[in-house]
């Protein structure tokens, strides 16, 4: 190749000073102190003394026009920056995007000035000015090191930045991308081509508003976009970060790298990892430069360099750990710890204050003793109820205002009567918004502390959750944040606070608004017992013990239907075996507002608990609940999840009862996703802002320009959503890290083995069948309510067991056309049939299709139109089918179904690999991970979406290298009279 021309140097003009140019102990601070090349050192640096010259670069603006006085400003600017103007170096590197000129980069004052904050501010750059990366000037020395790394034999050196470009353009070269001018600088001189970035997040910065507020996605900086044009695709490139000896800190360095790493993927490049290992008997080692000064070129040699995704992989657990330790930054808020249960006069008078503490350490208790009026705010219902009776305030619901004492008495108060009574009052977030049913005005909040308990819970469900909020998401969003920036103090209080949440808050705080966190290190669960059970059939031996030797327990559950095996009502049946006359409470979502069932008073009032022998609750009784039990009523806590509650929610639930009686439990190793199923919140955004722009392209109006904010509550959701996803391999481990954050004694069980059977797992399932049985039958025989009558009944919040039982009958009449349904028929109807069918029918009728199309768009809230996870759930159906319209394959297999005809796997291998290679893309839309499993599986998922299943027969062939099974499609729906249900959906739309 023909090498480029000396690049030309653009620095700052120093002719006056006869010092030389670098100062000797500025050199010896790169030399010794960073083992770069004496070469580089005197090539990159330069000492800066005097206003003239450190203003010249930091602020020329307030240098003055030099007219023998200094105005008024420019004496200002001289106080602000008198430390550095007592000196310092300065760093120059190349500027790819200007063809390689010197350019000066980074001020390092030998005095500091300190930040708002107290800390040393190290290194300075212009005013204004955005993080220049740093590419090194290199010597002869370095350009010829750097290649016999890469066993090349370089042209002779020109210039540095033709070295550059020369060793850029080998794809047998390393380049590392590491942070700050000394550690890139020093690896250069050793043999690694290096840039320096300034600081680990600025490789790809978040954009900012004019607030500086960050939102939006990150993107590479110009520089490293740069790179895709001179470096050959596939070449290695290794991000070389500090280490960090504290948990926050590997947490961010983490983050970074996977932020950096995904984006430099994009770009073609062969990303790689390289982590700092410690040497043995050394002080801790943080960078590049001080182990090259520990123990030179060869101790950098020997730091494994691993592949990014691999990396990602094995780094997990590790990363989880520390994530969970530590989840939220303290660099730039106030922080606090006490060791001791919360008192009110911990709360200072901050505009935004966080109070982070494990159950039982009366966060809620310090809260109640608060003098000002308080205004609340929660996600439950029954937390809403139980907090009006802790601190003695009013429930808005449904319009009215309920005394803390009448609750749950019919006779309610007028709304204005209790704003002059009480000082202060409850609400739920999901009817909050302005012309919701329980509205809360911002100027309701001037004046007030405003109160979020479970702050992160609370956060979640406002942006996931799936109930009434759904329909008018932003508004109750865009007006939270109204009432949260015009309260006198916002209040929040958690176990499990992280920086999302602290994040959010801020931002809807306003004003540059940093959270005062009060964290109590106090462990009320310290010494507890909880065994982690690596079977089922082990938790359940435990219940059946209990059971059996009539010793009173709680059990939670994250199941909730009928049909899952581990609900309460099948865990109730299997106690009864064992112990006949125990006093069961049932508490589920339904008992709660069932205004015949003990479970709704039990909900307000939990001490009412201490009255049964085993209580079984499903997520109902995850948070915000206390259950004193000074006595040692029940003798232990029982706990089961697949994975669908957060490990978060479910070790809080375990903490319900205030008792040091032991805890068993049983989880599984994986837990559920969200969106795409990516970990990477930049990745899952883009998924549903691509499948949002889809149902665009359906002629869906975009409604986004009425909601300014509802870009930044995607972007919350999908980093709520990342942070799951990427704990979902690791559900288990991350239960067990954080009971023991709670200060458990964890044995972990599920790590060795057990050989007990499926005894109690079978007497569970024929429990459980009993259940759909009674149940079944019960729906059939109910009244079948008419279509005014089931409107009404829909429409209550409250309601018995018959009247849900009316429900669902009046439901299969509307939605199947049958009006005397059979058991069989209710037990198909409780298994997802309207929706399989529904999108049966969308596939195969477009017309239908076009028409149910139109009719969801219409009934969809402007909310729901501007926020893209609500436009994809309630569209998803319009998304599936248009897509599985183009399978034929799928088409022709759905027509098998009851001809006896049979398939094997081998005839779908190329679609099960066609739905692999797009695997994000198949989850966002299915809701399934088609790369997960087998051909014959992800056929069996794809039939379930329209009610279908596969059966093995007894045949077997030979096809290539494997023996197939053989496999007959079943229609589920066959009970139901598919053509029948059909035809009825068809003439609903009409």
């Amino acid at each position: 190749m023909t090498l480029l021309a000396p690049a030309p140097i653009r620095q700052l003009s120093l002719g006056w000073d006869d010092e030389p140019r670098a100062l000797a102990h500025h050199l010896d601070e790169w030399t010794t102190g960073s083992a770069v090349s004496a070469g580089i050192a005197e090539l990159a640096v330069e000492s800066l003394k005097g206003s003239h010259q450190v203003l010249g670069f930091l602020n020329p603006a307030k240098l003055g026009r030099n007219l023998g006085y200094a105005t008024k400003p420019v004496q200002n600017a001289r106080t602000y920056y008198a430390r550095q103007i007592e000196g310092g170096w300065l760093a120059s590197g190349h500027a790819p995007l200007e063809g390689g000129v010197l350019v000066p980069v980074t001020f390092k004052p030998d005095k500091p000035r300190l930040g708002s904050d107290g800390k040393q501010i190290k290194y300075e750059r212009p005013v204004n000015s955005a993080p220049v990366p740093f590419f090194a000037p290199l010597d002869a020395a370095a350009y010829e090191a750097i290649a016999a790394r890469a066993d090349l034999t370089p042209p002779p050196f020109t210039s540095s930045w033709s070295a550059w470009c020369w060793l850029l353009e080998q794809s047998s070269v390393e380049l590392l991308v590491d942070e700050g001018e000394k550690k890139s600088a020093a690896a250069c001189s050793h043999g690694y081509l290096t840039i320096g970035l300034a600081g680990i997040w600025n490789g790809c910065p978040k954009p900012k508003d004019t607030n500086g507020q960050s939102f939006g996605a990150p993107a590479l900086i110009a520089e490293l976009q740069w790179l895709r044009e001179i470096r050959p695709a596939g070449a290695p490139l290794t991000i070389a970060f500090d280490a960090s000896d504290k948990a926050r800190g590997r947490v961010a360095i983490r983050q970074a790298r996977c932020r950096l790493g995904w984006l430099l993927l994009e770009h073609g490049h062969q990303v790689r990892i390289r982590e700092m290992v410690q040497p043995a008997g050394a002080d801790f080692i943080k960078g590049t430069d001080d182990l090259l000064v520990h123990g030179g070129a060869d101790a950098l040699a020997a730091l494994p360099v691993v592949p990014f995704k691999q990396w990602i992989e094995a780094s997990s657990k590790k990363a989880i750990t520390d994530h969970l330790l530590q989840p939220f930054k303290t660099t730039s808020r106030k922080h606090q710890t006490i060791a001791r249960h919360f008192k009110t006069s911990d709360l200072p008078s901050s505009d935004l204050v966080a109070v982070v503490g494990g159950m039982a350490s009366n966060k809620t208790g310090a809260i109640a003793g608060l003098t000002n009026r308080l205004v609340s705010i929660t996600h439950r219902r029954s937390l809403a109820d139980n907090q009006g009776q802790r601190f003695g305030l009013a429930v808005k619901r449904e319009g009215q205002m309920l005394h803390a004492l009448e609750q749950s008495q019919a006779d309610l108060r007028k709304l204005e009567h209790l704003i002059a009574e009480h000082d202060g009052f409850v609400v739920v977030v999901d009817s909050s918004y302005i012309g919701g049913s329980s509205e809360l005005q911002p100027n309701q909040c001037a004046g007030a502390v405003l109160f979020i308990d479970e702050a992160d819970a609370f956060l979640r469900h406002c942006l996931m959750a799936s109930t009434h909020i759904a329909k008018h998401r932003t508004d109750a969003l865009t007006n939270l944040a109204a009432c949260v920036s015009a309260a006198q103090q916002v209040v929040l209080a958690g176990a499990h606070i992280d920086e999302i949440t602290l994040l959010a808050f801020e931002t809807m705080r306003g004003n540059g608004a940093k959270a005062h966190i009060i964290e109590s290190t106090l462990q009320p669960a310290a010494g507890r017992d909880v065994v982690m059970h690596r079977k089922v059939e082990d938790l359940l031996q435990q219940m059946r013990n209990l059971a059996s030797n009539r010793k009173p327990f709680i059990f939670h559950t994250g199941s909730k239907q009928d049909e899952s095996k581990m609900a309460p009502v099948n865990l109730a049946r299997l106690v009864r075996r064992y112990w006949p006359t125990a006093q069961i409470l049932e508490m589920t979502a339904e008992t709660i507002r069932d205004p015949n069932h003990p479970a709704m008073a039990a909900i307000e009032n939990p001490q009412q608990l201490l009255a049964f022998d085993v209580v079984l609750a499903s997520p109902v009784l995850e948070t915000g609940f206390s259950i004193e039990d000074l006595h040692q009523h029940f003798a232990a806590v029982l706990g089961h999840t697949s994975g669908h509650t957060l490990p978060q929610a479910f070790v809080q639930s375990l903490g319900r009862l205030r008792s040091p009686v032991p805890r068993h439990i049983w989880c599984n190793h994986t837990g559920s996703r969200l969106g795409n199923g990516a970990p990477v919140t930049d990745q899952l955004e883009r998924g549903k802002l691509d499948h949002a722009e889809a149902l665009a392209r359906l002629h869906l109006v975009d409604a986004g320009e009425a909601y300014g904010d509802a870009g930044r509550y995607l972007r919350w959701w999908s980093e709520l959503a990342a942070n799951q996803n990427w704990l979902a391999p690791h559900y288990r481990h991350a239960v067990a890290e954080l009971l023991g954050r709670e200060g458990y004694e964890v044995q972990r069980l599920d790590l060795i083995g057990s050989d007990t059977g499926t005894e109690l797992a079978d007497e569970l399932t024929e429990a459980r069948d009993e259940t759909v049985a009674i149940e079944t039958a019960a729906i059939a025989a109910a009244p079948a309510p008419d279509a005014n009558q089931l409107e009404l009944l829909e429409g209550r919040q409250r309601l018995t067991i018959a009247q849900r039982r009316q429900i669902e009958r009046g439901r299969i009449a509307r939605d199947f056309g049958i009006k005397a349904p059979t058991a069989k028929q209710v037990a198909a109807s409780r298994n997802g049939s309207y929706g399989k069918a529904l999108l049966h029918l969308l596939v195969v009728d477009t017309d239908a299709r076009n028409q149910w199309q139109q009719q969801t768009l219409k009934s969809l809230s402007k909310s729901q139109r501007a926020y893209a996870p609500d436009t994809c759930r309630e569209m998803a159906p319009a998304t599936r089918a248009t897509a599985l319209q183009q399978m034929p394959w799928l088409i022709e297999l759905i027509d098998l179904a009851g001809t006896g005809r049979t398939v094997i796997g081998a005839n779908f291998e190329q679609h099960h690999e066609a739905a692999k290679a797009q695997s994000r893309n198949w989850r966002e839309i299915f809701g399934f991970d088609p790369s997960s499993g087998t051909v014959r599986t992800f056929i069996a998922q794809m039939l379930a979406m329209l009610g279908f299943k596969l059966q093995r027969t007894s045949r077997r062939e030979h096809a290539g290298e494997r023996v197939w099974w053989h496999y007959e499609v079943i229609d589920e729906l066959a009970v139901l009279d598919r053509q029948q249900v059909l035809t009825t959906i068809r003439e609903t739309l009409q």
